[in-house]
């Protein structure tokens, strides 16, 4: 995992020094700021992309248009609104050379508070093309889903062609794979929120009992996911992590758990901590996702709002 820093933009300095010869670059975000992406991510990486597509959510993208000036958008790079029932909010990036498919896995949005500002939480995957792996399975039919339901892509062919070659191509890395065999599961797995919400989905792959829970989220809208965790964890610690003045709930109604820990947390130099982690474990094991779903009903409970997180 990488710790994003606020001294460098890690994420694109580790892409420019470990991707190579690179035919495509895939980025999913909420948010997007084009005048960072343009003047501070595009020369480090722009030359080793021949065909680069940022998938944005739907409202942020009209927005853009309305308020935001692009000047290498259609030239440089393509951006692509993606209308679901929900807000998009996703946040990976994936890149696809001859030998290997990179995948990072993070909790950052694409804006200069996102990458040089806040906390946040990454994760990097690179996959031979001599071995082929169900992560990837998994990122593929999140993809093939936020396709399906893109009317926008249907309107440009350079976009939908160019999308069609970069699933056809994380297929040569990729075999399907499915949430239903513990025993064969690989250690690193990709779930989404796209069918069902993400915490059955990760409460399914806890094949263990934990003796310990920890939770951690820039904000919580509510405590009904502590709640789930609680009803299908019984009699185990569970410790969420609080940052002052980002918290709007009430925690009256569970605060009586004696097996409930709130723990009030800053960073050391005060920054926003923006990143997302889930983890259990007790001594012999533990199991810990990252990636871009927010601790709520909302993120995490529902699957209107499509999220990922990999564990």
């Amino acid at each position: 995992m990488i710790l994003m820093s606020n001294s460098s933009l890690r994420l694109f300095e580790h892409v420019r020094k470990n991707v190579r010869n690179t035919k495509y670059g895939i980025l999913l975000t909420y948010t997007f700021d084009p005048e960072f992406f343009e003047n501070s991510i595009l020369p480090l990486i722009n030359e080793s992309f021949p065909k680069l597509l940022v998938f944005v959510d739907e409202n942020e993208y009209y927005h853009l248009l309305k308020n935001k000036q692009m000047n290498l958008a259609g030239r440089k790079y393509y951006l692509i609104p993606v209308s679901l029932s929900g807000i998009f909010h996703p946040k990976l990036a994936i890149f696809i050379s001859k030998k290997y498919v990179h995948l990072y896995v993070g909790s950052m949005n694409i804006t200069g508070t996102g990458f040089l500002t806040n906390l946040e939480t990454l994760y990097y995957i690179k996959f031979p093309n001599k071995k082929v792996n169900p992560v990837l399975g998994q990122v593929k039919e999140f993809l093939h889903e936020i396709k399906k339901h893109n009317p926008f892509l249907q309107e440009s062919k350079i976009i939908k062609r160019t999308l069609s070659e970069i699933l056809s191509d994380i297929d040569k890395f990729s075999i399907n794979s499915s949430y239903e065999t513990k025993s064969s599961a690989p250690s690193i797995k990709f779930v989404h929120n796209l069918h069902n919400p993400i915490i059955n989905e990760i409460t399914h792959l806890v094949d263990f009992k934990p003796t310990e829970i920890h939770v951690l989220g820039p904000f919580y809208g509510d405590f009904s996911v502590v709640e789930t965790l609680m009803r299908r964890f019984p009699e185990i610690n569970i410790y969420v992590y609080l940052q002052n003045g980002k918290f709007n709930g009430k925690v009256e109604n569970i605060l009586e758990n004696r097996n409930l820990h709130f723990m009030n947390i800053t960073s050391d130099e005060g920054r926003y901590i923006h990143a997302k982690l889930l983890a259990f474990s007790n001594i012999n094991k533990s199991i810990i996702y990252v990636g871009s779903a927010t601790v709520s009903y909302t993120h995490l409970r529902a699957h209107e709002t499509p999220e990922h997180l990999v564990c």
